[in-house]
């Protein structure tokens, strides 16, 4: 079973500002979002909680529970997290009725990690980090 703890450093996306676009950021915003290339560190406590870090901004999940965060651009969401093997997935309503959500899949290995997210417009990104 590969190690979901560590730290992961940026190394490509693919979509992303588009992706952003897609939720409603404007142009502005969504580029300066789109160059923030933060590691993203994951800790698990096995069966209880995956606590994920983007930069400074960190979140603990109960797994199974919907737990109401704020991302770094100050938006309040409300996210449930579950993992399974090497992935862990993020179901967030980016709305608070739930119109507009979004489905995380981060996908671990040895080497690094992919974070593939799609929203309910469609819209897919994909994130790649090595593990340092």
């Amino acid at each position: 079973m590969v190690q979901l703890d560590g730290t992961y450093e940026f190394v490509s996306d693919e979509n992303y500002l588009e992706y952003l676009k897609s939720l409603g950021l404007s142009d502005e915003v969504a580029q300066k979002q789109a160059a923030v290339k933060v590691p993203v560190t994951i800790k698990v406590v096995p069966g209880v909680s995956v606590t994920a870090s983007y930069g400074t901004n960190e979140v603990t999940f109960e797994l199974g529970k919907e737990v109401q965060h704020t991302l770094s651009l100050g938006h309040n969401v409300k996210t449930t997290a579950t993992i399974n093997g090497d992935t862990i997935n993020f179901k967030t309503k980016l709305t608070e009725d739930g119109s507009l959500s979004e489905e995380k899949v981060l996908k671990v290995t040895d080497s690094g990690l992919t974070s593939t997210s799609t929203n309910s417009k469609g819209v897919k990104y994909v994130r790649n980090y090595k593990r340092t």
